[in-house]
């Protein structure tokens, strides 16, 4: 690379290390910090590379070097090398890191011109999975660990919690000791979704479970790693060794249970999540306190639970309406 080059590297590398720092102090998921790096990364290489006027500066990056990167970026080839155009979810990943870091600049002065600003997110279909756990799945799945070990009760009280609660994978990992008000029946999520706090009511019976692994689990996980750390600043989940736990190990624990309670139904913590709103909706609660208890920042996601099948429809229709009822039902 030339000195310039060399120049804007190092200049574009200074601040999206302290891009990246200061989304992880705003307690962003590390999944999203990480996705955010990698893309940045790409960006530096796209903005150094002949394909375009290269920038000598961060001043002199403009609405087109940003748009033009967005559209290398959806014409890429998919990791798996499989043809086709990136998914809403994908693209709606790129334009969030371009809008965040470019706005980051603008707010610290580095640019008097936001040139991300006029970027806008694809719509992306609101859906459920293809499959949620049933009522009668989730007490199977629910009493599958034992009461024999430590790790018996750790993932019997995050099942429980998981359901209860609606909580996110990063979420729920990133919980310390302190977070969980047991007699309040509270969990504070200091770590929400874009940053964002909230305090959630934790269930009786997931209450319930969380005693019993803090009273019979906890401390013999705990001794494993942290020795006297003072206790509130222990993570509430602990592996086998006594670490904090983390979001692949609480998919693979779910796998684990999910095969040892013979449900069909794949069980993932965003499944959980989903299946607590939809219970919750089936059992009368109303769509804006399940809004507030999963941290929905708009209605709109909250309600795709409202929608159903039309097979449900259908059995509704045949059961209720007098004139869909069988004669016997009639009299």
């Amino acid at each position: 690379m030339s000195e310039a080059q060399t120049a804007f590297a190092r200049l574009f590398d200074a601040y999206a290390d302290r891009y990246l720092k200061q989304m992880r102090g705003r307690g962003y998921a590390a999944s999203t910090t990480q996705r955010a790096s990698i893309i940045l990364r790409d960006l530096r290489a796209f903005l150094l590379s002949e394909a375009l006027p290269r920038p000598e500066n961060l001043g002199d990056v403009t609405a087109q070097h940003v748009a033009a990167f967005r559209d290398h970026e959806i014409a890429r080839p998919k990791k798996t090398g499989q043809p086709g155009a990136l998914s809403a979810a994908s693209i709606g990943h790129v334009i969030a890191a371009l809008r965040g870091f470019f706005g980051y600049l603008a707010a610290e002065g580095v640019l008097l011109i936001d040139p991300a600003r006029e970027l806008e997110q694809p719509r992306r279909p609101q859906r459920l999975p293809r499959a949620v756990p049933s009522e009668l799945q989730m007490r199977r799945l629910l009493s599958a660990p034992g009461q024999g070990t430590a790790i018996d009760l750790r993932d019997r009280a995050i099942l429980e919690l998981l359901y209860s609660t609606g909580l996110r994978n990063g979420e729920l990992c990133a919980l310390d000791r302190a977070d969980l008000d047991l007699a309040g029946r509270v969990v504070h999520v200091r770590r929400g979704k874009g940053g964002k706090e909230r305090r959630a009511p934790v269930g009786k019976r997931a209450t319930r479970a969380l005693a019993r692994y803090l009273e019979a689990a906890w401390p013999e996980l705990r001794r494993k790693r942290y020795g006297d750390t003072h206790e509130a600043e222990v993570p509430l989940f602990l592996s086998r060794l006594g670490t904090r736990l983390q979001e692949q190990m609480l998919r693979w624990l779910l796998r684990r249970r999910r095969e040892q309670a013979r449900v069909a139904t794949p069980i993932t913590p965003h499944s959980l999540r989903h299946a607590c709103a939809t219970h919750l909706l089936a059992g009368g609660a109303d769509v804006r306190q399940i809004q507030v208890l999963l941290g929905h920042a708009s209605l709109t996601s909250t309600e795709i639970y409202t929608r159903v099948e039309t097979g449900d429809l259908k059995r509704m229709l045949d059961r209720y309406h007098p004139r869909s009822r069988k004669k016997t039902e009639r009299k």
